[in-house]
């Protein structure tokens, strides 16, 4: 059964981070407010994320993007013309 109302990509808190799968890091790119993964990239390399973030679909509903301190995620959202950045080791 398919749920309608069930849309990943509508939200106002997206969330970057990454995890390791047999050996090689990768994006994951969550819903926060969900609580939910929509994506994870096959890396997480600059020349991955550039244009997955300026393609992203839906990206005029996101207020706010949460990360780590990778840098390579700040250099993609910016350059991307994303939502402001709420990252834990800005001041």
């Amino acid at each position: 059964m398919s749920d309608q109302s069930f849309c990943p990509m509508r939200s106002r808190v997206l969330g970057i981070d990454e995890l390791k799968i047999i050996g090689q890091y990768r994006a994951m790119i969550t819903n926060v407010e969900r609580k939910t993964v929509f994506d994870i990239r096959p890396s997480r390399a600059k020349a991955e994320l550039m244009p997955y973030f300026r393609d992203l679909r839906d990206k005029d509903s996101v207020e706010w993007v949460a990360m780590d301190m990778y840098h390579v995620y700040r250099q993609v959202v910016r350059a991307t013309g994303n939502p402001p950045i709420n990252q834990s080791s800005e001041k």
